[in-house]
């Protein structure tokens, strides 16, 4: 267990900006990765948030740990290194988001072979940082879940806690609700609850920044 992450997260000061600035960093993260596609039922286009916004989410975790504990505490991970989106104090840290009760990934592959080797061989390597998005509700958010948990309820799931869409649109092998639904309510895991209420602000899409950039050099060439 990550004792300065959980002292972070217990701390008032830092929970409190958590609470006034996860929300919106969210909020534009999803417009960040927004996109238009047609409903191959009804033929109407939609508007949906693509998979980057995962991405997106943990950079904005990554800056507010930086921001809280220092470069000198926290690095971000090598290129290529598997499990790990952060250290802090040269201890591993895995990111995750999910809104409401998605499914976490436990390992992104698309390959099916992959895909069994993941589901014989995985293991929990480090602590886990799990953000669940509930817009429009107040409710336990943020889950600092130690390594330590994670293993002791794989124990008890004798390895079937990992599941797979095998065969169709493989997105990886994804952790069962169950086992995190166990895991997040274990008294070992640090809870922080976050009330997600949009904002009034308008937030324009990077379609439109981009032209308003264009727009701006255009005048001042």
């Amino acid at each position: 267990m990550n004792q300065r992450l959980v002292d972070l997260l217990t701390d008032d000061d830092a929970v409190a900006m958590l609470r006034a600035g996860l929300p919106f960093a969210f909020e534009e993260a999803d417009v960040e990765a927004g996109r238009m596609q047609v409903n191959r039922r009804t033929r109407v286009a939609q508007s949906a948030v693509g998979q980057e916004v995962g991405v997106l989410r943990e950079r904005i975790l990554q800056g507010f740990l930086i921001c809280q504990l220092g470069h000198s505490a926290v690095r971000l991970p090598e290129p290529g290194a598997p499990m790990v989106d952060i250290a802090i104090d040269r201890e591993p840290l895995e990111i995750k988001s999910s809104t409401r009760r998605g499914l976490v990934t436990a390992k992104w592959t698309s390959d099916n072979s992959a895909v069994d080797r993941v589901l014989e061989e995985f293991d929990f390597e480090s602590d886990m940082l799990l953000v669940r998005i509930w817009w429009g509700q107040e409710k336990d958010s943020i889950f600092c879940i130690p390594v330590e948990v994670l293993r002791e309820e794989a124990g008890r799931y004798d390895g079937s806690y990992l599941t797979s869409a095998r065969n169709t649109n493989n997105r990886g092998v994804k952790i069962r609700d169950d086992f995190m639904q166990a895991v997040e309510t274990h008294p070992g895991t640090t809870r922080v609850s976050i009330d997600w209420q949009r904002s009034a602000v308008e937030i324009p899409a990077p379609i439109t920044r981009r032209v308003n950039y264009w727009n701006e050099v255009r005048v001042g060439h």
